[in-house]
């Protein structure tokens, strides 16, 4: 992956990250479930692909691509680091 796509993708987390915290809906309903006796975690999911293809499916990610998904913040349900 090229460093400005890499520094793009750190952009992405860090806003959504700013979102999120500064959100008092979010806040309030993440209380009411620590309140109702679970833990949530929130995920978000960014697919990247080039106007010309299609997105490559979550299963077909390799070793390599969850390390950088990792490194930015991001992981993924068909993550190979995670089975």
């Amino acid at each position: 992956m090229n460093p400005r796509i890499t520094h793009c993708l750190e952009r992405l987390r860090d806003a959504f990250h700013e979102a999120i915290i500064n959100s008092e809906e979010i806040a309030n309903a993440m209380e009411a479930i620590t309140e109702a006796g679970f833990n949530a975690t929130l995920l978000v999911d960014v697919a990247l692909k080039r106007p010309d293809q299609e997105p490559v499916p979550d299963s077909e990610l390799i070793a390599s691509d969850s390390e950088f998904l990792h490194s930015v913040g991001i992981t993924s349900a068909g993550d190979p680091l995670q089975q």
